[in-house]
């Protein structure tokens, strides 16, 4: 087992026939949330809790250090507000090397849940956007 230091994951933003990949740079976190609704099938006579999968679903958190300027985070993101998932594909992996099994690159389609702006005087200018998942979530090893 290969050990990694998290110091350098690389992003890619927008249409996924030609993503933007000039803002992986600004990535200060990113958050992976992949999850299953588990449901409740206890019925009758049964002693224990039964369970079953549902639906999947997903989510990226990412938190970036804000830039202002035409075309950088405050504006890239400001237009992604209530556009069609295929607007908003993200695709992420733990490093800037070549996609592998030991660098699996994560990708689909998403929503831009919100736009919060604004800060502490003094404090670095930072931007944490939540992406949700809008179908299915791809890993890809090779």
């Amino acid at each position: 087992m290969a050990e990694l230091v998290f110091k350098a994951p690389f992003m890619r933003f927008g249409n996924p026939a030609s993503p933007t990949t000039t803002l992986w740079s600004y990535v200060r976190a990113v958050t992976l949330n992949y999850s299953a609704d588990i449901l409740d099938k206890t019925a009758s006579g049964d002693d224990f809790r039964c369970r079953i999968a549902g639906l999947k679903q997903w989510s990226v958190t990412v938190e970036f250090n804000d830039d202002y300027a035409d075309g950088m985070i405050d504006d890239y993101f400001f237009t992604k507000i209530g556009k069609s998932s295929t607007d908003c594909w993200i695709a992420f992996r733990p490093s800037t090397s070549a996609v592998a099994n030991t660098n699996p690159e994560y990708k689909g389609l998403t929503y831009l849940e919100s736009f919060p702006t604004g800060g502490t005087v003094g404090d670095l200018a930072t931007k944490t956007l939540t992406f949700i998942g809008d179908s299915t979530l791809a890993r890809v090893e090779t």
